[in-house]
């Protein structure tokens, strides 16, 4: 996992450096997280897929209350390396725009549909109504898990922010 720091609003020099950066660091893994990437949606994706040739990016971008990309804040990318893609599934899903993004590999072995879940977070000035939409998925994995450990495992990554809330 890695805050990116606006890896996608860079200059153009230093945005190819922060390309081969983002190379080396995803050398040797399977699974990669980034948080405050920033950029519009399709910059993100044009930047990480130049980045990181072969891998699934499953991205999200932050956006204003009409769907507008806000490309000064936020971003979250999880990518999942060539190999992985070969064994398994991908499913994508926006928990919340720009900040939470869960994803689930999915394969079958022996005659068992396996699921691993990574939860990609970065909660900075969620509301009430994020926080719980945020707990809600972790109970399900959580659930899941439980119910299924041979078949099922979740992972929580990301930059997380926890702060006491006055009553």
């Amino acid at each position: 996992s890695w805050n990116g720091q606006g890896i996608c609003v860079y200059s153009s020099a230093n945005r190819h450096n922060m390309g081969a950066a983002v190379s080396r660091f995803a050398r040797n893994r399977h699974v990669v997280c980034f948080q405050e990437v920033h950029g519009n949606r399709a910059d993100i994706f044009n930047s990480f897929t130049r980045w990181l040739p072969g891998w699934k990016i499953v991205q999200s971008a932050c956006c204003d209350i009409y769907g507008v990309d806000t490309p000064a804040s936020g971003g979250v990318v999880t990518a999942i390396c060539p190999e992985f893609c070969k064994l398994c599934t991908v499913e994508g899903r926006v928990i919340v725009p720009g900040r939470c993004l869960w994803i689930t590999l999915c394969c079958n072995s022996f005659g068992l549909q396996k699921r691993v879940h990574v939860l990609n977070l970065h909660n900075y000035g969620f509301s009430g109504d994020q926080d719980a939409a945020v707990g809600a998925v972790l109970d399900d994995i959580v659930q899941g898990s439980a119910s299924r450990p041979k078949e099922e495992f979740g992972v929580l990554v990301g930059d997380l922010n926890f702060m006491a809330k006055d009553d």
